[in-house]
C-alpha cells in the first residue's frame, strides 16, 4: 500500500499542469536544504569550541543544557511558520479496499520527512559524541541525544494539531501569544528561570534513561492523538452510507 500511495503522489506531481514550476521550486529548495545541512553540521562540530572558547564557558555541557528549552521555543516558532499540515487527497481511495487506518499512519509517518526533524540530529550529534559521551559514556550520550530528538518530534506533532485545530481561530492566536508571553514574564519577574529547569532536565536525560522513556511516551501519545484526529476527519468527509474499512 505504501508503494502505491507514493507512486500515486509521484504521478500527481509529474502530471501537474505546473510541473515545470514545481520542479524548479523543488530544485531550489533542495539546494537550500543541502546548504542548510552543511551549515548545521559545521555548527554542530564547532559547538563545543564556540561555547568554551568563544563564550568563555568552562562547562559546555551545562551551558548548552541551560539553552535547550529556549531552543525548543524557537523551534516551535519556526515550525509554526514553515511546517505544513500533512494532506492527502483521500477521495480517490474511498471506494478501494484500503484500510483508512493504514492511510492515516502513512500520512503521519510521511510527515516526518521534514528538514526540522533532521536538523536537531545534525546539530547535536557531534556534541553528543565528543562531549556527552566523554562524561557520561555511550549510553548517556544516546539517552541525551534521543531525548532531544524525541522532544523535537513532540513539537512536530504538536504543531500539526495546533495548526489543524486552532490556526484559523482567535483561540489559536490567543494561546500562541499567551504561551510565549507567559514564558517571557516568568523569566522577567523571576517566578522561575527556564534555563535552570532546562539544565536540570537535560542533565537528568544524560544520567537517567527514564527521561528518555517519558519523552518517548509523550511523543507516542501525540502521534496517536494526531492519528485519531485525522481518522475521525476522514469519516466525516466520507459520503453517507459508504462502507468503512478500518
Amino acid at each position: 500500500m505504501v508503494s502505491t500511495l507514493l507512486s500515486h503522489g509521484w504521478k500527481k506531481f509529474t502530471r501537474s499542469a505546473a510541473f515545470n514550476k514545481e520542479v524548479s521550486a523543488s530544485i531550489f529548495l533542495g539546494i537550500m536544504a543541502i546548504m542548510m545541512v552543511g551549515y548545521t553540521l559545521a555548527l554542530g562540530f564547532g559547538l563545543n569550541y564556540i561555547i568554551t572558547e568563544g563564550l568563555n564557558q568552562p562547562d559546555s555541557f551545562t551551558f548548552l543544557n541551560m539553552l535547550l528549552l529556549y531552543y525548543f521555543v524557537m523551534e516551535f516558532v519556526m515550525r509554526y511558520m514553515i511546517q505544513n499540515v500533512p494532506v492527502l487527497d483521500i477521495q480517490p481511495y474511498l471506494h478501494l479496499p484500503l484500510k483508512r487506518s493504514r492511510i492515516m499512519h502513512f500520512l503521519l509517518v510521511k510527515s516526518l520527512a521534514h528538514v526540522m526533524n533532521i536538523t536537531v540530529l545534525l546539530l547535536f550529534t557531534p556534541f553528543a559524541v565528543t562531549v556527552v559521551a566523554r562524561n557520561f559514556g555511550a549510553s548517556g550520550a544516546f539517552s541525551w541525544l534521543f531525548t532531544i530528538w524525541l522532544m523535537s518530534l513532540c513539537l512536530h506533532y504538536s504543531v500539526i494539531l495546533f495548526k489543524k485545530r486552532l490556526d484559523d481561530s482567535i483561540w489559536g492566536l490567543l494561546i500562541f501569544v499567551l504561551f510565549f508571553s507567559g514564558l517571557a514574564a516568568a523569566d522577567y519577574y523571576q517566578w522561575f528561570r527556564l534555563s535552570d529547569v532546562s539544565a536540570a532536565l537535560f542533565a537528568a536525560a544524560a544520567d537517567h534513561s527514564f527521561v528518555l522513556l517519558i519523552t518517548a511516551i509523550v511523543a507516542g501519545a501525540l502521534y496517536l492523538f494526531n492519528y485519531q484526529f485525522f481518522l475521525q476527519g476522514v469519516y466525516y468527509d466520507e459520503q453517507p452510507g459508504q462502507a468503512v474499512s478500518r
